[in-house]
């Protein structure tokens, strides 16, 4: 029985998600989940204890650590970066949730644009607490 064509785009797609995100874990059940970019450098590095995120540490391409938190019940700070090593968002949380005043960065023409965006308690609201409308108006 010949195999489908779309057989091996689905494992090919395995195969690349397998060599980006690699993850392990310890005789004692602690998991350490890697992120990688494009070029195979590592991109961000996360220790988990029982299901809960303990620590991160995001590189740059060239191997130098970028930002580093520690976890504390859901507490800490995330951030994002491109492919190119550029800081895209740093966003605070509180219990596993968005909360406070996050960054997002885009990259264009005329050089770098921050946006600010409040959340509470996962959900993004205006300046006066008011939830914002579906799509960002407002």
């Amino acid at each position: 029985m010949p195999l489908r064509k779309d057989y091996f785009v689905r494992v090919a797609s395995a195969l690349v998600l397998v060599v980006i995100i690699v993850i392990s874990f310890d005789r004692l059940g602690r998991k350490e989940i890697a992120y990688r970019y494009p070029s195979g450098a590592l991109k961000l590095k996360e220790q988990w204890v029982r299901q809960e995120l303990r620590a991160s540490t995001w590189y740059l391409p060239s191997g130098d650590v970028f930002r580093q938190t520690r976890w504390l019940g859901g507490t800490g700070i995330d951030y994002y970066l491109d492919d190119e090593g550029r800081l895209t968002a740093e966003i605070p949380h509180e219990g596993g949730l968005a909360n406070g005043v996050a960054i997002r960065i885009e990259y264009g023409s005329r050089g770098a644009q921050a946006t600010f965006h409040r959340f509470r308690a996962g959900v993004e609201v205006d300046g006066d607490g008011a939830t914002k409308p579906a799509g960002g108006g407002g």
